[in-house]
C-alpha cells in the first residue's frame, strides 16, 4: 500500500510536521514541548498498534518510538512500514538498547536518549524532509506509471512506422494533410495541457508500439510532465525510470538550447538495471521551440528495430507545430491578462501664476 495524499503538494514544504510519540522516555516532555512550540502537530500514544491506526487515518511524517517499545512491538511497526513506507521512525533509548534495533535503508534511525532538545529537533526536521521528498517521489512514480500504462483510444491513422514516416516526409504529397490533422486537433485548444495530450495521442496513433511523453517548460530550466501516451505493458517501471532520468538529466542542460537528440540504444539514457527492458530500443528527444525559447519537449521511445532515417524529420515537423501553438497560447494569455504599468504618482499642481489671464 502506498501513501495517500491528504493535502495539495504545494503545501507540503510549509505544512506543520505530523509527529507521533509512542512509548515513554525520560526527556520526552522537554523535546515534545519544543516540537509543539515550533508549530508542529504532536500526538502521544501508548503503543505501536495505535500508531498504525493513525497512519491509516492520515499522513504521518515521523514516528518517535521508545527503544523498549520498538523491541516489543516489531510486528505492528513492520505493518506501519509497509502501510506508510515514506514515514520515518526515530527510535530513542540508551546505546545498549539501540544496538538491538534493526535499522533499514534510513527509514528507521536511532537517537541517543542523552541527546539535547536541539539535536532532537534537528533529527525530526531531517526526518520530515526525507519523508516528504520520498512521498513526493513515490507519488510521481505512480503518476508516471499510470500515464505509461494508459490505454489508447481511437483508430490509428497509420498502422506502421513506415506509413507515418512517409506521410510526414517533406517529399510526400500527403505530408500537408497529416500535419493539418494535428494542427486542427490542437488548434482549437488554448490550454497547453490539452494541446500536449492531443499531440502525444496523435504520435502514438501513428506509432502504435511507441511510448510518447511531453513535458511543458516552466520557469528557468524546470519542466513538468504534461502528457504520456502509449502502452508500456510489463515494461512500465523501466519506462517510468527512463522518463524520470530524462527529465532530471537531459532536459535542463541539453534540450533547451539544442536540436533533436537521438539514440539507437535507450540504455544510454536509462538506469543500468533496466538493460533488459530498454536495451536496443531507439529513442528521440526533441525541444519544441518558438519565439526564441523552449516551450516543451517530446520524448519518443520506439522499439528494437533500427530507427529509420526519416524519423527525425517527421518529429521535427511535429515539434515545430507544437512549439508554435504553445507560443500562441502564451501570447493569447498575455493579451488576456496584460501587465498593466503601475499607476504614476500624482504630481502636485503648479501654483497659480499671476501671469495667466483668464
Amino acid at each position: 500500500m502506498h501513501d495517500q495524499p491528504a493535502h495539495p503538494s504545494s503545501s507540503r514544504t510549509t505544512a506543520p510536521a505530523q509527529v507521533l510519540a509512542v512509548g515513554d522516555a525520560a526527556r520526552w516532555p522537554e523535546w515534545l514541548e519544543a516540537l509543539v512550540a515550533g508549530g508542529n502537530r504532536v500526538e502521544v500514544l501508548p503503543d505501536a498498534h495505535r500508531a498504525f491506526v493513525r497512519c491509516v487515518e492520515r499522513w504521518i511524517d515521523v514516528v518517535v518510538v521508545d527503544a523498549s517499545t520498538a523491541l516489543d512491538a516489531t510486528e505492528p511497526l513492520e505493518r506501519l512500514r509497509r502501510l506508510s513506507p515514506s514515514t520515518r521512525i526515530l527510535v530513542i533509548g540508551p546505546e545498549s538498547a539501540l544496538e538491538a534495533v534493526p535499522l533499514e535503508d534510513g527509514a528507521v534511525q536511532a537517537i541517543s536518549g542523552e541527546s539535547s532538545a536541539r539535536e532532537f529537533l534537528e533529527r525530526v526536521r531531517e526526518g520530515v524532509q526525507a519523508c516528504r521528498v520520498d512521498r513526493e517521489r513515490r507519488e510521481r512514480i505512480e503518476q508516471l506509471r499510470g500515464l505509461a500504462q494508459r490505454i489508447r483510444g481511437g483508430e490509428p491513422s497509420h498502422q506502421t512506422l513506415d506509413g507515418w514516416l512517409s506521410a510526414m516526409s517533406p517529399a510526400s504529397q500527403s505530408s500537408l494533410s497529416c500535419l493539418d490533422a494535428l494542427r486542427k486537433a490542437i488548434g482549437r485548444e488554448l490550454d497547453a495541457l490539452t494541446a500536449s495530450r492531443e499531440t502525444a495521442d496523435f504520435i502514438t496513433r501513428c506509432l502504435p508500439d511507441a511510448v510518447v511523453a511531453i513535458w511543458l517548460a516552466g520557469p528557468g530550466t524546470q519542466f513538468g510532465l504534461a502528457a504520456c501516451s502509449g502502452g508500456a505493458g510489463p515494461q512500465a517501471d523501466a519506462v517510468v525510470r527512463l522518463m524520470a532520468r530524462v527529465e532530471r538529466s537531459l532536459l535542463p542542460d541539453r534540450v533547451v538550447v539544442g536540436g533533436i537528440l537521438g539514440t539507437q540504444d535507450a540504455m544510454t539514457w536509462g538506469a543500468p538495471d533496466d538493460a533488459h527492458e530498454l536495451g536496443g530500443r531507439w529513442a528521440m528527444l526533441a525541444p519544441c521551440r518558438s519565439d526564441g525559447r523552449c516551450h516543451a519537449a517530446i520524448l519518443i521511445l520506439g522499439g528494437r528495430e533500427p530507427r529509420p532515417v526519416p524519423a527525425q524529420t517527421a518529429l521535427d515537423s511535429v515539434r515545430t507545430l507544437l512549439g508554435a501553438h504553445l507560443a500562441r497560447i502564451e501570447r493569447v494569455h498575455l493579451r488576456a491578462q496584460p501587465a498593466w504599468p503601475p499607476p504614476a504618482a500624482e504630481e502636485p499642481e503648479d501654483p497659480p501664476s499671476d501671469d495667466l489671464m483668464f
